[in-house]
C-alpha cells in the first residue's frame, strides 16, 4: 500500500468531493485492500494487502450522536443525497450518524460497503 498516496487521496477526495466510485478506484490503485471509517471519532483505518494499516484521523470534526439503532432507510437517502447532491464528506458523517451509522467498511475485493449500526445490524451497498 502506498502511504503517502492513500492520505493524498483521502485528503483531497473530501476537499474536492469527489464521487465515491472515483475515491474507491483511486484507492484501490493505491493498493488499500479495506478500510474501515468510525463515525464517532472520525478516523478512517485503511488495510492494504500486506504490511501495517494506515490511520488517518479526520482533524476538525465535531462530535455527532449516533441513533441507538440502524435505520436502513435513512442510510440510503443518505447515499442518495451525498451522491446527487456531492454533499460535504462531514455533513454525509453527520446524516449516518443519525441513521444510526457507528462506522463502515469498505471492501474493495467484493466492492461493498457494509454500514454497521450500534446494534450490530448491517446494511451493505455494492460499489459501481
Amino acid at each position: 500500500m502506498n502511504r503517502e498516496r492513500v492520505q493524498e487521496i483521502s485528503e483531497q477526495s473530501k476537499q474536492e468531493r469527489w464521487p465515491f466510485p472515483r475515491t474507491f478506484e483511486a484507492l484501490k490503485a493505491a493498493g488499500v485492500a479495506s478500510y474501515r471509517f468510525d463515525v464517532r471519532t472520525c478516523e478512517t483505518v485503511f488495510q492494504g494487502l500486506q504490511g501495517p494499516p494506515l490511520a488517518e484521523p479526520l482533524g476538525g470534526a465535531s462530535p455527532v450522536a449516533i441513533a441507538p439503532s440502524l435505520d436502513a432507510v435513512a442510510v440510503g437517502n443518505a447515499i442518495k443525497r451525498h451522491i446527487l447532491d456531492r454533499t460535504a464528506f462531514l455533513d454525509f458523517r453527520g446524516e449516518a450518524a443519525s441513521a444510526g451509522v457507528e462506522y463502515w467498511e469498505v471492501d474493495m475485493g467484493a466492492r461493498t460497503c457494509t454500514y454497521v449500526g450500534p446494534d450490530g445490524e448491517r446494511h451493505v451497498e455494492r460499489v459501481p
